[in-house]
């Protein structure tokens, strides 16, 4: 199961909507979802990309087996590639699963080699960062996972299976190491809140949630496992609201409230009733002030959950085209569109963007 995400973000206030069908070709579509452009030279994007990415008009296929960065321009019209080349040795032919987009650059995080790639989006050119001074001995799992943190112009980015993180300026891409002090098989997801931070593991400490102030390295941790078994559940980056931390499930039928004041964990009922009863999880969760903004995953609703009140305050559900669909999701504060695949292909998948600004 492919649980990677990633961002488009879009400047011009055109009315514009755009879809990308990865199946024989690409197609990008106008207000009246009328075919602009095609391709036809039957591009193999099956199994070769995970995430895509939107600067101004281009989108940029991450690739994940793919050897080239697909880029689709909609502006000229074009599709044109960009050839990787890398002097850092992959232990298998995976690229990159993890990425994300800051100003006009994209960053993007080998799954099989430790190194960084950075794309300037605008001009296309990039340059590969080699992450040293970390033991990667096992070295044939994920180098970076997918659960990164941005906050204070940083970016705080799991390293897979070593219970270390990346702590990676956005302002000038200097990055420095970090390792948690307390032993975990690996962080598969991270926040950094005030001065602690809040580490939710892979695997077997999957059913824990850790709490570990950054100055003075004190750790507390609560375990799931009282309530249920969390094997197969992936969470996101945990979100604070009046002193607890909430975890909302990528994959997985429930949420939960963590008090570590009061060493406790229990299901956050109202949300899980309103919002998460039939769905598979949710998608870009976002925290603005009180206002919690979610995707389903199974239903494809955009909420705005008010989070004193407990109720949802609204709710839209996008109609989209008839044609095989990967989940759209938004980020409602800043305009975003994300797309995420659904296991390991990215065919059939379509990214619309409609009246987002």
């Amino acid at each position: 199961m492919n649980y990677y995400t990633c961002g488009a973000k879009v400047y011009s206030k055109e009315k514009k909507a755009y879809a990308i069908a990865n199946y024989n070709g690409i197609k990008v579509l106008n207000d009246d979802e009328e075919t602009i452009y095609i391709d036809q030279d039957n591009i193999d994007l099956s199994y070769a990309y995970y995430n895509i990415l939107l600067y101004m008009n281009k989108f940029f296929f991450i690739p994940y087996r793919a050897e080239k960065i697909l880029i689709v321009d909609c502006e000229k019209k074009e599709i044109r590639t960009i050839h990787i080349s890398c002097d850092i040795s992959r232990t298998s032919n995976k690229w990159f699963a993890t990425s994300f987009i800051y100003g006009n650059k994209i960053y993007m995080f080998g799954d099989s080699f430790p190194g960084i790639l950075i794309l300037n989006a605008a001009t296309e050119e990039y340059q590969i960062k080699k992450v040293e001074g970390i033991d990667y001995s096992r070295g044939n799992r994920r180098f970076f996972s997918f659960g990164f943190h941005i906050c204070d112009n940083k970016a705080f980015v799991p390293m897979g299976y070593t219970g270390a993180f990346l702590e990676l300026s956005l302002l000038n891409d200097s990055f420095e190491i970090k390792k948690l002090p307390i032993k975990l098989d690996g962080i598969e997801s991270f926040s950094h809140i005030d001065e602690y931070y809040y580490v939710l593991g892979p695997e077997g400490d999957k059913n824990k949630i850790v709490r570990i102030h950054k100055n003075t390295a004190v750790c507390d941790e609560i375990c799931f496992s009282e309530i249920e078994n969390m094997d197969g559940r992936v969470f996101y980056p945990p979100v604070m609201f009046c002193d607890d931390i909430y975890v909302f499930p990528n994959h997985g039928e429930k949420a939960y409230v963590i008090s570590f004041s009061n060493n406790k964990i229990e299901e956050f009922s109202a949300f899980n009733r309103k919002v998460l009863q039939g769905e598979l999880g949710v998608d870009c969760v976002e925290l603005v002030n009180n206002i919690l903004r979610v995707q389903t995953r199974t239903t494809c609703r955009w909420i705005e959950y008010d989070m004193k009140k407990n109720e949802i305050i609204s709710e839209l559900k996008r109609e989209l085209p008839e044609v095989n669909i990967a989940r759209l999701k938004k980020r409602f504060s800043e305009s975003y569109i994300v797309c995420e695949s659904d296991g390991s292909s990215l065919n059939d998948l379509v990214l619309l963007i409609k009246d987002i600004i």
